[in-house]
């Protein structure tokens, strides 16, 4: 009987949650209905509002935009060095914003060693460093991983922002100028303005010096090596007219024994390939690297007036609203204020 009674209950219970649900439901999109038509009453009741704000936005936002604005135009360049870092970028780019954005673009002018005539076509700068695709695939692999280890979202996220932020050595550097056709002068203004610093010119400069007393080590070095390879050569003839051709591969020079001359010939490669490197790094001077230019493009990078016309319509419905609503409340208020007038007179 009891179990009877208890399976009646549980109907009850579950019967009644779900009459709550549905009434719950119902009301919420009962109240999103009337929302939406006191939205379009409030449109209909105002009309000539929204007709007289938006046109004042409209008509505001073209005067700006074929009298005042220009168009701002952007390229950007990929800049790599092992100098380089996120933070030095930053410092550097920021600096560089900020006298861009100066009336007096002398400063600016100085800075980058270009004529003032372009520097005053300098809108800004931005950056930002540069992923490749192989560095991407590996913070995935790196998050599916992690996932597998069962740690929580909120660690794995700070290790993969940690290591998406740490690109040693590449950034995307963006110029945005008032005309595009000054654009292709600013890429050796840029290369200029980072070897030129103290910073880096400093580190340039002990890094050379330091190949080039390695390719010095390295040419002494190759010449006793010669100079052992021709005693080597030396002591296999006279062995082949002793001995006929027969005995040991090993050489006997001042008094010790050279197991395997062989090793010998690889060290002078070695040694070879060591100084090539040498020259090669100091002939590309590729301490910094412009991977690839500023070009300029013809279409701006400024948002486009239909673009800008949308926003300002959108703007001004929201700003017409913001108006009707201080008209609603002021009306509140003194509607509030007669009836504590009435009272105050009946008492």
């Amino acid at each position: 009987m009891s179990s009877t009674q208890n399976q009646n209950s549980d109907e009850i219970d579950l019967k009644d949650l779900f009459n709550y649900i549905g009434k719950a439901v119902h009301s919420f999109f009962e109240r999103i209905i009337n929302f939406i038509a006191l939205i379009r009453r409030v449109a209909i009741d105002y009309f000539k509002y929204f007709a007289v704000v938006i046109s004042t936005f409209l008509l505001a936002v073209l005067s700006f935009y074929f009298t005042i604005k220009k168009q701002t135009f952007g390229s950007s360049m990929l800049v790599k060095s092992e100098y380089l870092n996120t933070q030095l970028v930053h410092n550097n780019i920021s600096k560089l914003n900020l006298l861009a954005e100066e009336k007096d673009k002398t400063t600016l002018a100085k800075v980058l060693n270009i004529d003032l005539a372009t520097a005053e076509l300098i809108k800004g700068f931005e950056f930002e460093p540069f992923v490749t695709e192989d560095e991407k695939l590996e913070v995935e692999l790196l998050k599916e991983k992690l996932s597998n280890l069962k740690l929580e979202e909120d660690i794995i996220n700070s290790v993969t922002k940690k290591i998406e932020i740490r690109n040693p050595d590449t950034f995307k550097i963006t110029i945005l100028t008032e005309e595009n056709s000054v654009i292709s002068m600013l890429d050796s203004a840029i290369e200029n303005y980072f070897i030129e610093s103290d910073y880096i010119k400093k580190r340039i400069e002990i890094d050379r010096k330091t190949l080039l007393k390695r390719k010095e080590k390295l040419q002494k070095e190759q010449l006793k090596i010669d100079s052992l390879k021709h005693a080597i050569f030396e002591v296999y003839q006279s062995l082949s007219k002793q001995q006929g051709g027969q005995g040991s591969d090993n050489v006997i020079l001042a008094g010790q024994e050279v197991t395997n001359p062989l090793s010998v010939f690889k060290e002078d490669i070695n040694i070879n390939d060591d100084i090539l490197a040498i020259e090669k790094t100091l002939f590309l001077k590729n301490e910094f690297e412009v991977i690839e230019g500023l070009i300029p493009f013809s279409k701006p990078v400024s948002i486009s007036l239909v673009s800008l016309l949308i926003f300002t319509v959108l703007i001004g419905i929201g700003f017409t609203y913001l108006i009707i609503i201080l008209i609603a409340l002021n009306r509140f208020f003194e509607q509030r204020e007669k009836q504590q007038n009435q009272i105050s007179e009946t008492a």
